[in-house]
């Protein structure tokens, strides 16, 4: 799979510090469903910071104006509260081994590039 074309979001620092964490704890926690909500919370704030850096960011960086950067971030807002509700209703759903797959996924997909 590392072959293959990806989409790379910029996070800030202290969210990746969070999905690291939260990936430990998801592995080493004899109950991870404890953890699903808190789980799917981060999930939501990773899924958002995403779609900030792939349609946000462009818009501020090429300096659109007003108007286009209001309609994004409504869009976005819209977006990410739909993504919400899909998400915390999957992690309801989900039992202790695939938490902990959630913790694999975590790990594999937050990475720093200077390493």
């Amino acid at each position: 799979m590392a072959d293959r074309p990806h989409l790379i979001a910029e996070l800030d620092p202290e969210l990746a510090t969070a999905a690291r964490d939260l990936a430990r704890r998801l592995r080493e926690s004899p109950r991870p469903r404890e953890l699903k909500s808190e789980a799917a919370e981060l999930v939501v704030r990773l899924t958002i910071a995403g779609l900030e850096s792939h349609f946000l960011r462009p818009v501020e960086r090429l300096g659109l104006g007003f108007v286009a950067l209001s309609t994004v971030r409504l869009g976005l807002k819209t977006s990410g509260q739909g993504v919400g509700v899909l998400v915390r209703r999957i992690f309801d759903g989900m039992d202790d081994e695939k938490l902990r797959g959630v913790a694999d996924t975590l790990s594999a997909t937050v990475v720093d590039l200077e390493e």
